[in-house]
């Protein structure tokens, strides 16, 4: 049982990376919900900037209640280090009910092979991986898109 100073304090108006959510996660008391509060209702956008290093942890069944998606990359010297690959491969391949998808800032990749975002009407992406074949498989996985 965690000790009543070793509860995590919410922060009210700043964004989460994904190992405080994870922390917030694993906290007893009025805090344990807090992660199923994430997954349980319906968000207009979610926004996300995150360490490199711990974007990989991030749950992406998140996705599932958004409405707008916004991928973002932090600044400054320490997080030099891209997202990866896989990790964005993951991401995409998530089911989501998500509609609107703007993917911002120094996210290089190839496009996701599997797309689990059926209901998707609006993706903005710059990828740095693409050719005729990827851009058709994925317009065919996205029949909604406009």
């Amino acid at each position: 049982m965690l000790k009543q100073d070793r509860i995590p304090r919410i922060p009210v108006s700043r964004h989460l990376s994904s190992a405080e959510l994870d922390e917030y996660h694993h906290a007893m008391g009025v805090y344990s919900d807090i992660y199923a509060h994430f997954t349980s209702n319906v968000f207009s956008k979610l926004v996300v900037i995150d360490d490199p290093s711990t974007f990989e942890h991030i749950d992406w069944h998140v996705l599932q209640n958004s409405q707008r998606f916004e991928l973002d990359h932090p600044t400054g010297e320490f997080y030099k280090r891209r997202y990866s690959s896989d990790t964005i491969l993951n991401m995409f391949s998530q089911e989501s009910t998500v509609r609107n998808v703007v993917m911002l800032g120094p996210v290089y990749y190839t496009l996701p092979h599997i797309i689990n975002w059926h209901d998707l009407v609006s993706l903005d992406l710059a990828v740095a991986i693409a050719n005729k074949g990827m851009l058709c498989n994925m317009v065919a996985q996205l029949p909604q898109l406009e």
